[in-house]
């Protein structure tokens, strides 16, 4: 399985675990590649094909575990494989006015040119948007995350945008953002792992620069966030539940265990 990401820091993370939930599945010879750049909006994406810029990292996922190239264009990139799945998203500021119509007008005509573009090198791969989730309240790339309602609006115009693209392009989505909202708020989420000294987690708590933190920017290892991601992709991806999948992913911080529970 071959899996090309046209995205940003927001793929960065589940790829580890989902490639391992497909090898625990017995799929073999994976490979999860993402053409990325901090931030990458489908703008950008666009100019940085037509000028050819290396700009790019390029990152794999594979048999040899996880490497980083510097320095890629988007046209070396697509050269590597021969792609069975591409999928695009945009960049959370394209999302900060919680409009649909607005994220549509910032993600065209890029996304068209770029999809256009590359279903024709590639006419027997299956394309996907992928609906990221509505960030945390504490958020403030682009604005400042403040309230449910607030998180709520934009969620729903992630969620409207990606069933828009699938019927304009006849693509499918991968439904994370639907995901979170099911279960962001559930205690299974936010229950204390013993130990730790927080009263609270969220599906962006993860371990990082060695402490535990909030990454609102993005999915969570010790919270969640990055293991439902995978759970998400290998089912759209397989056709098949993640419910029995044997890989659990391990997260370990100053020789404590604060992996996932079972449950």
């Amino acid at each position: 399985m071959r899996v090309f990401f046209v995205s940003n820091s927001t793929c960065y993370y589940f790829t580890d675990e989902l490639y391992g939930m497909l090898t625990a599945a017995g799929y073999e010879d994976v490979r999860l590649c993402l053409v990325y750049a901090s931030g990458c909006p489908l703008e950008r994406h666009y100019n940085w094909w037509k000028e050819n810029h290396a700009g790019y990292q390029y990152r794999v996922v594979d048999e040899k575990g996880i490497t980083m190239t510097p320095s890629y264009t988007l046209e070396q990139a697509l050269a590597m494989e021969n792609w069975d799945v591409i999928s695009f998203d945009n960049n959370a500021r394209s999302f900060a006015s919680g409009d649909a119509d607005t994220a549509i007008g910032i993600a065209e005509p890029y996304f068209g040119a770029l999809y256009k573009y590359i279903q024709g090198r590639f006419p027997n791969a299956r394309y996907f948007w992928h609906q990221v989730w509505a960030n945390e309240i504490g958020y403030h790339l682009a604005f400042e995350m403040k309230t449910v309602e607030q998180r709520t609006q934009i969620y729903e115009a992630k969620h409207d945008v990606m069933h828009r693209m699938m019927d304009t392009y006849g693509i499918e989505g991968v439904p994370t953002g639907d995901a979170w909202e099911k279960v962001r708020d559930l205690p299974l989420f936010t229950t204390p792992i013993n130990g730790t000294g927080r009263d609270r987690f969220t599906l962006c708590t993860r371990i990082q620069n060695g402490k535990i933190t909030d990454d609102f920017t993005h999915d969570g290892d010790i919270g969640g966030g990055q293991y439902l991601n995978a759970c998400v992709w290998f089912e759209i991806l397989t056709g098949k539940s993640c419910l029995g999948n044997s890989f659990r992913p391990k997260y370990e911080l100053d020789g404590k265990d604060l992996s996932l529970t079972e449950e």
